[in-house]
């Protein structure tokens, strides 16, 4: 819908003219009749009538409604008067689902409150959400210094989102890019802090790829969906962490056909056998009793020369000289990781969405799993096979790291997942529940051996 029409250039706005009201009921009656929305965005509206008209609206439509409290364009100029602002605050704001200002404009919308440090942008994002809001995100590409880091406030979780800052003049229509990509992106059903990640992906590729038109700032260049890691932004708790970051020894080898396991028994039965890597996540010992398991598995790895990565218990690890430890999201918060990376162990990182990635992202693993990539029975999962297409695009964005896909994966469906390039498939009852389990470690060690060949035969005749 048009709310208004602007004379505008790169340089600035000369004019604003918001449409008349009989033309904004037509418009919202022509889509009402024929496009009923998933998500609802709203950018700019210019005046206090025009709040009220949508607020009205709004309150009978059962859809996600995304704010984008357009007030002054970036190229300069006001968008919203001062009656239109406190409008927006008192009618509109409570029906707003996700609420994207940047901090000038988060500090408009708070009575002209100024706000300059990270404390007070996550102060400002709780109380933007006292009005309405259940996820507000305050954009902080308008901030000076090296990073780009947006706060984001979604329930009772507050993140931050940083990329390394894009030097460029060409960012005319980022916060309108920002909340539209968010809005489709939230329209497929996935969390919003996934939808903030993809589309901090895309406004940092827009800015990136943006172009001079005129004499002042040109515009962002709009594309398809995001896919390069290097837009792809790093999840931490705080900002301060987002700058940063640690990093974990890098694989000495590949991965290969990598098992996972729930005993030393099956490390002894494995460790000879055609398996690349090992994992050893155990859930029901604890105690002496499962530090003589550990200790166990790490002996007969080591005497096999197989990598043994232990699963959560990062502390045995340590103490007991593993390989490498695997740690799924929920052990992240409680996990010493400078302890982990201070004694050179390797660390792997289950992922399942891109809130996921993006966290791992900002460990810089040494390696990342993905899944689950088809429907798996092991344990119940709380998210949707990602299946081929899904592992091809991750394998494309997370280009710099090792991928590991796991999930499902057996020898009926094993070409097509090496088929995506990834490095390494992991497996547990295609080995442990197999008739001969040596004789299945056997058949998919080949698959994946083969697979490792045309990559090999792929890049060499690409060359240099």
């Amino acid at each position: 819908m048009v709310t208004a029409v602007t004379a505008q250039n790169s340089r600035g706005v000369s004019g604003v003219w918001p449409v008349p009201m009989e033309t904004l009921s037509a418009q919202w009656s022509a889509l009402e009749a024929d496009l009923p929305p998933a998500v609802v965005k709203i950018g700019m509206l210019g005046t206090a009538g025009h709040v009220r008209f949508i607020a009205e609206r709004l309150r009978d439509l059962r859809v996600p409604v995304v704010l984008d409290p357009v007030m002054s364009a970036s190229a300069g100029g006001s968008l919203l008067d001062d009656d239109g602002r406190n409008a927006l605050v008192r009618e509109l704001l409570p029906l707003v689902a996700v609420l994207t200002p940047n901090v000038r404009e988060a500090g408009a919308l708070l009575a002209g409150r100024t706000i300059t440090t990270n404390e007070e942008i996550e102060s400002a994002a709780r109380d933007l959400a006292a009005f309405g809001p259940s996820t507000v995100i305050i954009k902080g590409g308008d901030r000076e210094g090296p990073l780009a880091q947006d706060c984001v406030l979604s329930g009772d979780r507050l993140v931050w989102l940083t990329t390394d800052r894009v030097e460029s003049k060409n960012t005319h229509g980022t916060g309108c890019t920002f909340a539209s990509a968010f809005a489709a992106v939230l329209s497929t059903g996935v969390s919003a802090i996934d939808a903030a990640v993809v589309a901090k992906m895309y406004v940092t590729e827009a800015i990136r790829t943006g172009y001079a038109a005129g004499q002042g700032a040109g515009p962002v260049r709009q594309g398809t969906w995001p896919r390069e890691e290097g837009d792809l932004p790093w999840l931490t708790r705080t900002a301060a962490e987002g700058s940063d970051r640690p990093s974990f020894a890098a694989l000495d080898r590949p991965l290969g056909l990598y098992a996972i396991v729930d005993s030393a028994a099956w490390i002894e039965r494995l460790a000879g056998s055609a398996v690349g890597a090992l994992q050893l996540r155990i859930k029901s010992l604890s105690g002496q009793e499962l530090r003589n398991e550990i200790a166990r598995s790490i002996r007969l790895a080591r005497e096999a020369d197989v990598p043994l990565l232990i699963n959560d218990h990062w502390l045995l690890a340590i103490e007991l000289g593993a390989w490498g430890v695997h740690l799924g999201q929920e052990d992240l918060d409680t996990a010493d990781l400078p302890a982990i990376a201070n004694a050179g162990l390797r660390l792997g990182i289950s992922t399942h969405c891109y809130e996921e990635v993006a966290r791992a992202h900002a460990i810089r693993p040494s390696y990342i799993a993905l899944g689950p990539i088809f429907e798996t029975k092991i344990k119940v999962m709380r998210f949707a096979p990602q299946g081929i297409a899904a592992l091809r695009l991750w394998r494309s964005t997370l280009a710099s790291y090792p991928l590991v896909a796991i999930g499902g994966i057996d020898p009926t469906n094993a070409r097509d997942v090496l088929a995506t390039g990834v490095d390494s498939i992991a497996v547990i009852r295609a080995i442990t529940q197999a008739s001969d389990p040596l004789r299945a470690a056997e058949e998919l060690a080949k698959l994946v051996r083969e697979a490792q060949a045309r990559a090999t035969r792929l890049a060499a005749s690409q060359g240099p």
